[in-house]
């Protein structure tokens, strides 16, 4: 599914958490494009929206050992990356369970690119 404005385009698809759930892809002039996942479960959907994008943002809300049906672990959101062969992975809202957890370690399970951990405030160039 996709829309078309004058310098951006976007497409979406649904992915697997409530229906109402979904994942963007926003691709500029240039070619560059940017996925941006809210809470989701592993889905091919996901995999194929994200495939050859240059940066992932992606939800990863709970430690490997503690997987919760409709969320991302690190490993998990990890191997989408890498089946899509993302640029870069963003990894963000990350709940309490996180806090002490080696999430980088996690994720490099399943990832070996350019990875960053989401913070308040964060800006990517």
């Amino acid at each position: 599914m996709g829309l078309g404005f004058e310098k951006i385009s976007l497409d979406f698809t649904i992915v697997n958490h409530k229906p109402e759930s979904r994942a963007f892809r926003f691709t500029d002039q240039t070619g560059f494009s940017l996925v941006y996942s809210g809470d989701t479960d592993d889905c091919p959907e996901l995999v194929d929206l994200a495939r050859g994008a240059d940066l992932l943002i992606c939800e990863s809300a709970f430690p490997d050992d503690q997987k919760m049906p409709g969320h991302l672990t690190p490993s998990l959101a990890g191997a989408i990356a890498t089946k899509a062969g993302v640029g870069k992975l963003v990894l963000t809202r990350f709940y309490p369970k996180c806090d002490g957890v080696d999430i980088k370690a996690q994720c490099r399970l399943t990832y070996d690119g350019p990875l960053i951990l989401a913070k308040d405030l964060l800006t990517i160039d």
